[in-house]
């Protein structure tokens, strides 16, 4: 069977494809940057121009999709913090059904957790539990799994991301918000020290590691 799904994050959006059976073989990996989340924490809302970038991804996902011969109604679509903070986002993605036929679900914090920890469960070799790290453009996840059998043990989301980071030392706040962020969560990241394995996911950590 043919799926397809879309990352709408609050840096990139991702488009993922391929057959589904008793395994996954992709057919078809893209990103690209949009930017929805630049911002947000001085204006609350998607800019203008992230929102024009977003339409114009999602126009060219949804032609590569119909080629495949997927139903864009069919795709399962996520979007996640920029989207969860936005005043204007339902309003946006309502506006995006309507042009391209896809139906955009802003998932919560706890599904984004799921999601990242079940793929990482499906993808990589570990035994016992591990801690998973996804630093997205508006959040970072940490969530502590077990393997056998899979479950998601903790989980906590911190507003840091690597857009609000780049917001925040343009406004040389950087340091400041970091220092607030961590203190507010100080005594719960505590639960998140990795016995053996440290896993990280999202597009600025895996940029980190092509570089090394």
């Amino acid at each position: 069977m043919k799926r397809a799904a879309i990352d709408i994050g609050s840096n990139s959006v991702l488009l993922l494809a391929g057959e589904v059976g008793e395994s996954f073989n992709e057919s078809i990996n893209e990103a690209a940057i949009a930017g929805l989340g630049k911002g947000i924490d001085k204006t609350g809302e998607f800019s203008a121009i992230a929102m024009e970038d977003t339409v114009r991804i999602l126009e060219q996902y949804t032609k590569l999709i119909k080629d495949y011969g997927v139903n864009p109604a069919d795709v399962l679509v996520a979007a996640t913090e920029a989207a969860r903070v936005a005043k204007n986002s339902k309003q946006f993605f309502l506006e995006i059904q309507h042009k391209l036929g896809l139906n955009v679900r802003i998932i919560t914090t706890k599904a984004e957790a799921h999601f990242t920890a079940l793929g990482v469960y499906r993808g990589a070799n570990f035994k016992n539990t591990a801690v998973l790290v996804d630093l997205g453009g508006a959040s970072t996840e940490f969530i502590k799994i077990q393997s056998d059998p899979f479950s998601i043990l903790n989980t906590i989301s911190l507003p840091i991301g690597s857009v609000r980071a780049s917001d925040w030392a343009t406004d040389h706040k950087l340091e400041q918000n970091i220092t607030n962020a961590y203190e507010s969560f100080s005594r719960e990241l505590g639960d998140y020290k990795a016995e053996k394995f440290f896993i990280g996911v999202a597009g600025s950590i895996t940029a980190i590691v092509a570089m090394i």
